[in-house]
């Protein structure tokens, strides 16, 4: 792994997404394009929040 995989691998583990070895494997199977956007996000400098656009929502019980 070369110098910007292994920022990659890190960054993700820091986020708690994966443990290293997965991370590892993860960065491995990436294209080029999919990692210069995780060096993207991962040089933020702590200014960027990652959030979960999933609907947490309370749904209502059906009668």
């Amino acid at each position: 792994m070369n110098k910007n995989d292994r920022i990659i691998a890190a960054f993700l583990v820091s986020l708690g997404v994966f443990s290293s070895g997965v991370a590892t494997q993860y960065v491995r199977s990436l294209t080029p394009d999919q990692k210069i956007v995780l060096l993207q996000a991962s040089d933020t400098a702590g200014t960027a929040v990652p959030v979960d656009n999933t609907n947490t929502l309370p749904v209502p019980a059906r009668k």
